[in-house]
C-alpha cells in the first residue's frame, strides 16, 4: 500500500469525523493533512493497543526514532514516508512533533491528571500541536491565525476526552482531573453518575470557551484556507451539544453523529466560509 493511501486508511476512514472535515479540502493539501493526522493516530493508538506500559514505551521510542529519521532523510514507516515531503515543503519544526510524542507519553501508564493545568498541557501536546502544524500546511496571512486554530485543537481534544469519559472508553488512560473529581463529589453528594455529570458539564464549558475563541477570532481572510479545522470543530461541537442535551448522563457507548449529519455539517461549513470569503474580498461586512 502506498504511503498516502495508508495514511488515509489509518487516519480518516469513510464515516469518520476527519474524513468529512477534509471532504472539501484541495487534494494536495488534503494529502499533507492526512499525513499529520496519521502520525497522531499511530501515536494515540499505542495507548489504546498496548496494555503493557513497557511495550508501549518501546513502541513510542521507536516512533521517536522514526520522526528523527525523517529529518535525517531516511524514513522507514509509510507515515514517515508521507510526512517527509510535507515537513520539507513547509519547514515544520521537529520540536512540535516531539511535543506530540511527549503528550502521548503522559498517558502510557494508567493515571489521572492532578489538575486542570496538566489536562490542558495534554490537550496542547496531543491536538494543539497538530492544529499548529496544520495551520502551517494550510497557510495564512494573519499572524493571529495559528493561535486561533490552536484554540480549536484544544476544543476538539477536550471534546474527545469528554465523550470518552461519558462512555467509559478511556481504559483508565485519560481521565478528568483529580481535583475536579473531589469538588464534583462534594457538590453532587454521594451519587456517582451525578458527580460525573457535574465534571463533564464543567469540562464542556471549557471546551465551548475554546470553540468560541477560535471561531470568533480567526481572521476573515484566512478562514477558507483553514476550512479543515473549522469543519472538524463544527462536527465536534455538534456532538458535544448532543451530549449536553442528554444532561451528560453516562452512556453504554460513545456518542457519535451519523455520517449523513457529518456530511451536512461539512457542506454547510464550507458553503458559509466561501460566502464569507467572497464578502470579505469585496469589502462587505461578513454576516454570521
Amino acid at each position: 500500500m502506498k504511503p498516502d493511501a495508508y495514511c488515509e486508511q489509518r487516519a480518516a476512514p469513510p464515516g469518520s469525523s476527519l474524513y468529512y472535515s477534509l471532504l472539501f479540502t484541495p487534494p494536495p493539501r488534503r494529502t499533507a493533512l492526512l499525513a499529520l493526522h496519521a502520525l497522531r493516530a499511530e501515536l494515540v493508538g499505542i495507548v489504546r493497543e498496548c496494555s503493557e506500559p513497557s511495550v508501549a514505551q518501546t513502541k513510542l521510542a521507536w516512533w521517536r526514532y522514526q520522526v528523527e529519521s525523517i529529518y535525517e532523510g531516511a524514513p522507514e514507516h509509510p507515515v514517515a514516508h508521507a510526512l517527509a515531503p510535507v515537513i520539507e515543503a513547509h519547514d515544520l519544526p521537529r520540536e512540535q512533533f516531539q511535543e506530540l510524542m511527549d503528550g502521548v507519553e503522559m498517558t502510557l501508564a494508567p493515571r489521572q491528571f492532578a489538575d486542570t493545568g496538566e489536562l490542558s498541557l495534554y490537550c496542547h501536546r496531543v491536538d494543539g500541536t497538530i492544529a499548529l502544524l496544520s495551520a502551517e500546511v494550510c497557510g495564512y496571512e494573519d499572524h493571529h491565525t495559528p493561535r486561533c486554530i490552536h484554540e480549536l485543537g484544544m476544543a476538539v481534544c477536550q471534546t474527545r476526552i469528554i465523550l470518552d469519559v461519558a462512555a467509559n472508553t478511556t481504559s483508565g488512560h485519560v481521565q478528568l482531573p483529580l481535583d475536579e473529581q473531589r469538588s464534583a463529589a462534594a457538590t453532587a453528594g454521594a451519587g456517582r453518575d451525578e458527580a460525573l455529570a457535574v465534571r463533564l458539564r464543567h469540562q464542556s464549558e471549557k471546551a465551548n470557551a475554546y470553540f468560541r475563541a477560535g471561531l470568533t477570532r480567526l481572521p476573515e481572510g484566512d478562514r477558507l484556507g483553514q476550512l479543515h479545522w473549522l469543519t472538524l470543530a463544527a462536527i465536534h461541537r455538534a456532538t458535544l451539544n448532543e451530549l449536553e442535551r442528554t444532561g451528560f448522563v453516562p452512556r453504554a457507548r460513545q456518542l457519535a453523529l451519523t455520517p449523513l449529519r457529518k456530511l451536512w455539517i461539512a457542506w454547510v461549513t464550507q458553503r458559509r466560509e466561501r460566502r464569507c470569503q467572497r464578502r470579505w474580498q469585496h469589502g462587505r461586512p461578513v454576516l454570521p
